[in-house]
């Protein structure tokens, strides 16, 4: 929207992991939100579940990692309960190449102010495109991306280059699913995995022939 945005939050959290592979999460958390000329306070109070069986989350293979939670957003003038579903697998293929594919879906029962829209675009969840190339109530988006390592996991850092295919849509609250039209990203890219630090950079394209990079640096701490 091309509009500044500031926000003052303040929020806690609270979570248990009964399990080495499942989490639970609960929390709230109150924004104080300068969009444009407008201002509001946004409250959330929500609990979300985990199930992860990745061994190496930095290169994850024949594994799961899914995230469902609800979310109840206050504004004032409304409010709305918010899901989410991030739901991740992978596949272990020939060799050392790992088939990791991810579904995403944000969805609200009502309208929501344009500052708490979905962003679509981005390294995020649509690869091609540019962060906020579309916004709406609701997100979905899906992709699958092909990781084949060059080295052996048993040197100092791990390098490889992948091949990856995403989608996504946004749409309004109410609206259904089926009815959407979604963007599509297709490209490759290479990743490097060292002890505490990941790196990784993505070429990819949209549907409409624009040519985007996305670079990525992550660090562990243990």
């Amino acid at each position: 929207y091309e509009i500044g945005d500031r926000r003052i939050t303040a929020g806690a959290r609270i979570e248990s992991a009964p399990a080495r592979w499942l989490r639970f999460g609960v929390g709230g958390k109150r924004d104080q939100v300068q969009f444009g000329g407008a201002e509001d306070r946004v409250t959330r109070l929500g609990g979300d579940v985990t199930v992860d069986t990745r061994v190496d989350p930095a290169f994850p293979r024949n594994a799961l990692h899914v995230t469902l939670g609800v979310e109840r957003v206050g504004f004032e003038v409304g409010r709305a309960n918010q899901k989410t579903a991030d739901l991740r697998g992978y596949l272990g293929l020939f060799g050392q190449s790992v088939l990791a594919v991810r579904g995403v879906s944000i969805t609200t029962d009502q309208p929501l102010p344009l500052y708490e829209h979905s962003l679509l675009g981005g390294a995020a969840n649509l690869r091609g495109y540019d962060a906020g190339h579309r916004a709406g109530d609701n997100l979905a988006a899906a992709s699958a991306e092909l990781r084949i390592p060059l080295t052996s996991p048993l040197n100092f850092g791990r390098f490889g280059v992948k091949a990856f295919a995403d989608w996504g849509t946004v749409y309004g609250a109410g609206d259904k699913l089926g009815d959407q039209m979604f963007d599509r990203g297709m490209g490759g890219g290479a990743y490097v995995h060292l002890t505490v630090v990941s790196l990784s950079l993505d070429v990819a394209r949209s549907l409409n022939g624009n040519t985007r990079f996305h670079f990525g640096l992550g660090v562990t701490f243990k």
